[in-house]
């Protein structure tokens, strides 16, 4: 009996965190396009619209991003998370993107940006920075949209 009262105690001090161990959030990345991870980064809504800048709005990327602007001349709701002022992830719900776009912009789960798009936006007097470099981005998709994971 005292052989496992010890045990049971010195288990106990191992498992103890010491008065000197810290313990630190790391946000960790979002993992579905649930509304769930907007809890993690600090978040808001923009619009883009899908295409390149230099080709006046033609091809694959995002041309422009806005703030407050609705329903303006072919945008779409998107939801970005950001940490500091980088940009860490953009999400669309499906009900937000028209089927043409998810058809030609959000299949086979890659989004392609054939040019760099650098915008700062002001979002709540804050500067966020959009830096998508040029290449092909895995979407993860669910039952409720997509979701494209930026590195910064």
């Amino acid at each position: 009996m005292k052989t496992l009262l010890m045990t049971l105690f010195m288990g106990l001090v191992f498992l103890l965190p010491s008065e000197t161990a810290t313990t630190t959030a790391v946000p960790q990345s979002p993992e579905s396009t649930t509304l769930e991870d907007d809890k993690k980064w600090a978040t808001t809504r923009i619009y883009v619209h899908f295409g390149r800048k230099r080709r006046n709005c033609t091809g694959f990327g995002i041309c422009a991003a806005y703030v407050n602007v609705r329903n303006n001349s072919g945008t779409t709701s998107t939801t970005v998370g950001f940490s500091g002022n980088r940009l860490v992830y953009m999400r669309w719900k499906k009900k937000d993107v028209k089927k043409a776009d998810q058809e030609k912009y959000f299949k086979d789960g890659i989004f392609r940006v054939e040019e760099d798009f650098n915008e700062t936006l002001e979002v709540e007097g804050k500067k966020v920075d959009i830096n998508l470099k040029a290449g092909k981005y895995k979407l993860k998709e669910d039952k409720e949209g997509f979701l494209l994971e930026v590195s910064g």
